[in-house]
């Protein structure tokens, strides 16, 4: 691994992320919360400086809450905890880190809310050392056939995305460019997989890393998209290096990202 790209580093501040979040979660949220667990690109193994970028990447962390719960039941100002947890957060992954590379952006998602969702799947299995408190429950295997129609939905939805970004980045400049990326991000990693599902084994698609996806999307014939992920995160690589301060960066950034969706649809309405 290059030394331009501390992966190894950056693996590290992850960990401490994670833990500091566990400490939260016991200290305001044990009575309420029954599992959580990290999920995502920030535990899965790292082989290339694509496979994270600090801050384009988040720490996926999924939180089931017990039947019946909410997360801020009996909370008086709600708010106010949740600026408060906000800045402890910061505060005590600095306290174990004062110099980092990076301070690792979380998403914390409620799981309770997507159970009812007919194109939401449990992962059928959660690695012990991403486990943060409880015991998962981790979801029955999918039929292949039916995570390939899910994917594919998705993927058909891309054409609404695409028709409606131009006219998103019309006016936008500075912290608004940042926006936009962190708008399309999630829909960026996850796409390329849901090409790859539909011709080969979604659960295996699904557990790739990107350098391994990348790989396989030339495997399958699929080179185009594999440059233009590639680049997206490379070029992430670049923004991340200019605290995402350099307009003329995010522009490039965006424009791989489109370039991404545009691609893995145009492959997507050939397989529909």
């Amino acid at each position: 691994m290059v030394a331009s790209y501390p992966l190894a580093e950056a693996k590290g501040e992850v960990r401490s992320c994670i833990d500091v979040w566990k400490g939260i979660f016991e200290r305001h949220f044990g009575d309420v919360i029954e599992y959580a667990y990290a999920k995502g690109s920030c535990v899965k193994d790292w082989e290339s400086p694509i496979d994270y970028v600090p801050v384009l990447s988040d720490v996926d962390i999924h939180v089931k809450l017990w039947e019946g719960r909410s997360l801020f039941e009996g909370i008086e100002q709600p708010f106010k905890l949740g600026l408060d947890v906000s800045a402890e957060y910061e505060e005590e992954f600095l306290r174990i880190d004062p110099e980092p590379l990076h301070v690792p952006r979380t998403q914390i998602v409620i799981l309770n809310p997507h159970f009812f969702e007919p194109d939401f799947f449990l992962p059928s299995h959660i690695p012990a050392e991403d486990v943060m408190i409880g015991e998962p429950k981790p979801g029955p295997p999918q039929p292949a056939e039916r995570v390939r129609a899910s994917d594919l939905k998705a993927l058909m939805t891309l054409e609404e995305d695409l028709r409606c970004l131009p006219v998103s980045i019309l006016d936008r400049s500075g912290i608004d460019l940042v926006v936009l990326i962190r708008r399309l991000n999630w829909l960026i990693s996850s796409t390329p997989i849901r090409l790859l599902s539909q011709v080969q084994d979604p659960e295996e698609a699904w557990h790739l890393n990107r350098t391994r996806a990348c790989e396989m999307l030339r495997k399958q014939g699929f080179q185009d998209v594999a440059e233009e992920y590639e680049e997206y995160y490379l070029t992430g690589w670049e923004a991340f290096r200019t605290d995402f301060r350099d307009d003329p960066i995010l522009r490039r950034l965006l424009s791989r990202a489109y370039s991404v969706l545009e691609r893995v649809h145009a492959h997507a309405v050939v397989l529909e």
